[in-house]
């Protein structure tokens, strides 16, 4: 087992829904779903950051937290998670591990939230899930038009303001800029670490 996470009640709301999975990514959208209308315990693709936990050791070995994850920190217990999984361990939610999230509730997101909201999920979806052929333009629609009734379940309330759509696209634009940008210095980092063979000699 990699790791144990369990439900989350968010203040001024009455729970979750049946019509969502809990803790699946779905054509590179991520559904958290955390207080489901369920008690049995399930295995699910990420957990949610406030109510998770780890083997310290476990953590060290994937590398941490990826800290292009800043300011609100959208989506970075879902790269670990799926860091985690790519390793073969499993995640498992527990609904009788619950706790009640009291600032979400109340928290009115304006710009520097969507600016890290896009930002952050556009760099996770192509750091993942680009390889499965989904397709880029249905997640850009669930990016920006989510299922109503899933929004609901967020607990975040967004302050709507003419400057939102620039916001937006700024976060877009660093997010791929992020995700390009990181993978060429990976690759050119493996480019000139030594092989095995040549540590040996």
């Amino acid at each position: 087992m990699g790791g144990v996470g369990g439900r989350v009640k968010i203040h001024g709301l009455k729970g979750g829904s049946s019509a969502f999975k809990t803790g699946v990514i779905e054509e590179g959208f991520v559904v958290g779903n955390w207080d489901p209308p369920v008690n049995e315990i399930l295995e699910v693709q990420h957990l949610i950051g406030c109510n998770m936990s780890f083997r310290r050791s476990l953590v060290m070995k994937v590398g941490g937290f990826d800290n292009f994850f800043r300011s609100c920190n959208f989506r970075e217990e879902t790269d670990l998670c799926l860091r985690i999984r790519q390793l073969g361990y499993r995640l498992i939610f527990d609904p009788n591990a619950s706790l009640v999230h009291k600032a979400l509730g109340r928290k009115s997101s304006g710009a520097r939230w969507i600016y890290y909201y896009v930002r952050n999920t556009i760099y996770i979806y192509l750091k993942y899930q680009t390889e499965g052929g989904l397709s880029i333009l249905r997640f850009l629609r669930l990016l920006i038009f989510p299922p109503k009734d899933y929004a609901a379940l967020s607990g975040v309330r967004i302050s709507i303001t003419p400057s939102i759509p620039l916001i937006a696209t700024g976060g877009l634009f660093a997010g791929f800029l992020g995700y390009f940008t990181r993978r060429e210095h990976s690759a050119r980092v493996s480019s000139t670490s030594p092989t095995r063979s040549e540590k040996q000699s």
